[in-house]
């Protein structure tokens, strides 16, 4: 009885999967470190990195799925090909290095492989499947789906005030897709645009809208979120899972021939800070919203100022970098025919009042509660500023946080003065 009791404490005290630290030999000399979570399962999830590297927060979310029975494998890309965390940094990606990954996982047997990647990983995900299902058609029906979270698929670098292009190859996605938006990230008002773009190559697409929950939840540190967030990261596994199910219902659309990797690497140069003309000077969208008082702004009757239009989240940290210097701007430039819209996105009017009793303002802050001015502004990353002149024309654009005092900046707005 004692021996049966002891065994049965075991059973419940040990974990259900085995963790294992795997070194992989790549095409291209290099070696990574594969953490895996073994569920000794047939359902396979590769969880790659964004272009900021993994983190730990993963962690967690591996174990859960596997004591779901699902196998994770996370490849530290980052440490084993010494990349550095940054916006660009898997352009360097090989994606023979990674497709070397997918050939383990078939000869291991799995019979469903899924992938999971957020922002720029997506870009690297789409790639490596293409060519995956190109160099192995009679295996093809193994890969069973991608969880995208937030993905970046702009080509780089989108001009101010223009439509973006997004990555030649998002016109060949072909397998079933499950896009997590968090709303307080800068694609969630892009959910449809990016469903529908991913849609080309006949990829099936399903959109889960996570209303009050922070871009990035499923790789912060506990100190970085809020309550709501921590018990969303809790559920993933679960809703991971239930998603991975949805997937499997539907089989890849016919891979459409024709994409090349050739021309995807973005050329990194420095530019000084400085406000961007914007080709033509055009006439702006309209923008007609309500103020955070409930007062109407109508941009069409701003004619005779001039108007800077920033576009800003309170979840945005670069928006909230650049705040000080505006006002700073705004009082620098009193007495001047000149202000600023600050056109809040799709946040609720009272989490907007408790952040500005924290930074308080001196300029007018709109609500654009269901972001069509996002959309009709062609707004892709927070914050997107633009500088109207006294003729009611666009003039300059800037995407990104700037210190607007500067003597520079300062300098080409009065010139508009």
């Amino acid at each position: 009885m004692r021996l049966l009791f002891f065994s049965l404490l075991i059973l419940f005290v040990l974990p259900l999967h085995a963790f294992e630290e795997v070194n992989i030999a790549l095409p291209s000399g290099d070696e990574i470190s594969v953490e895996t979570n073994s569920a000794e399962g047939r359902t396979l999830l590769l969880w790659l990195p964004s272009e900021e590297g993994l983190g730990s927060a993963h962690t967690a979310i591996a174990e859960g799925l596997a004591d779901l029975g699902i196998d994770v494998w996370v490849p530290r890309l980052h440490q084993g090909l010494m990349l550095t965390p940054g916006r660009l940094s898997l352009d360097e990606v090989n994606t023979d290095d990674l497709i070397v990954l997918l050939d383990r996982a078939a000869r291991l047997g799995f019979e469903r492989i899924f992938i999971l990647s957020y922002s720029r990983g997506a870009g690297l995900v789409l790639k490596m499947t293409y060519r995956w299902q190109q160099q192995n058609p009679q295996q093809a029906h193994r890969l069973a789906g991608l969880l995208l979270f937030s993905p970046h698929l702009l080509q780089d670098r989108v001009v101010i005030g223009e439509q973006a292009g997004y990555l030649p190859i998002t016109d060949y996605s072909n397998l079933p897709i499950y896009l997590i938006m968090p709303e307080y990230s800068t694609k969630y008002a892009r959910s449809s645009e990016i469903a529908v773009q991913l849609q080309r190559g006949g990829s099936p697409v399903f959109t889960h809208l996570m209303r009050g929950i922070r871009g990035g939840f499923q790789q912060r540190e506990d100190e970085d979120l809020k309550p709501v967030d921590i018990e969303m990261r809790r559920r993933l596994p679960q809703l991971l899972k239930q998603a991975m199910e949805l997937l499997s219902r539907y089989r890849p659309a016919q891979l459409k021939a024709g994409w090349r990797p050739v021309g995807e690497k973005v050329e990194s140069s420095f530019r000084a800070p400085s406000l961007y003309p914007i080709k033509g000077f055009p006439e702006p969208p309209p923008l007609r919203l309500k103020t955070l008082d409930g007062r109407d702004v109508n941009l069409e009757e701003l004619k005779g100022e001039v108007v800077l239009v920033n576009f800003w989240a309170t979840w945005c940290a670069p928006c909230i970098e650049e705040i000080p210097s505006l006002t700073r701007l705004v009082r620098r430039l009193q007495g001047k025919p000149f202000r600023v819209l600050a056109v809040n996105i799709g946040e609720q009017p009272e989490a907007i009042r408790r952040f500005l009793a924290r930074i308080p303002v001196n300029f007018d802050v709109l609500l654009d509660s269901d972001s069509r001015a996002v959309r009709d502004w062609k707004v892709y990353a927070y914050p997107s500023n633009y500088i109207i002149d006294r003729q009611g024309r666009l003039h300059f654009g800037y995407r990104g946080a700037l210190a607007w005092d500067a003597p520079n900046i300062v300098e080409t707005i009065e010139s508009l003065l």
